[in-house]
């Protein structure tokens, strides 16, 4: 099934997510050169135009799965641990929880890892502080689609 069918099937229709989960299926399957930004919102249901209301470009759309995807593993794996633990099952949880995420989101972590070993271009994307849109400037923003 389409990931703009998953979505619409559950009501409201979040762009900017389909968006997102569109370029994680292609990134994870072809790489961050592989894809173009048409092919993307193709896969997601949108029109091209609609991506750059979100991002500014590709790589601010690299940037922001990113940080989605970051975020999640961080809140997940990095939570504070109990009080008293020993440094070997401080050491067993994190596993567990590394264990855990991977299971659950093997395509956000192919992704990761896809980051980590990416060309320095990408890793440039990965630490621009300008490079996704909050959702105040993406829903103000009007800019043309670029060819």
């Amino acid at each position: 099934m389409a990931i703009a069918q998953k979505v619409r099937q559950h009501g409201t229709v979040d762009k900017r997510r389909l968006l997102l989960d569109a370029a994680l299926d292609l990134f994870e399957s072809r790489g961050f050169d592989g894809v173009a930004v048409s092919e993307i919102a193709k896969a997601a249901g949108v029109a091209t135009g609609t991506v750059y209301v979100y991002f500014r470009d590709k790589e601010a759309l690299v940037n922001a799965l990113y940080r989605h995807w970051k975020t999640i593993y961080n809140d997940v794996v990095l939570a504070p641990l109990p009080q008293g633990l020993l440094v070997r099952d401080r050491f067993t949880t994190y596993w567990q929880r590394i264990m855990e995420f991977a299971r659950t989101h093997p395509r956000a972590v192919r992704f990761l890892i896809c980051i980590t070993t990416a060309p320095i271009s990408t890793l440039r994307a990965m630490r621009s502080p300008t490079a996704t849109l909050t959702p105040r400037e993406a829903s103000s923003r009007r800019r043309r689609p670029r060819a």
